[in-house]
């Protein structure tokens, strides 16, 4: 389990494309394209280092209509699967 208080932040050599209703992270160093959904998207765009789990679980609670505890569960396994792809790492508050 991921502490609500760690602060998830972006991969610097990720880049990140926004086309129509999608949002692609671009990982050169691994040769990989990964697709984003709107929820994925609102999280990726909060991991900056500044945001800790808890704040990021409530804008996607409040943005999608989900309880905070189902927000805040889905929101540990998204960002061990980014962390895992090495797209992004955490700092601890």
């Amino acid at each position: 389990m991921i502490p609500h208080h760690t602060r998830p932040k972006r991969n610097t050599t990720v880049g990140t494309r926004n086309f129509d209703d999608a949002t692609f992270l671009l990982d050169a160093s691994h040769a990989k394209l990964h697709e984003l959904n709107a929820t994925g998207a609102l999280v990726w765009s909060l991991c900056d280092g500044q945001h800790d789990l808890q704040t990021i679980a409530d804008h996607v609670s409040a943005q999608f209509e989900v309880s905070p505890e189902h927000a805040f569960a889905d929101l540990q396994r998204f960002v061990a699967l980014l962390q895992s792809k090495e797209l992004l790492s955490f700092e601890e508050k």
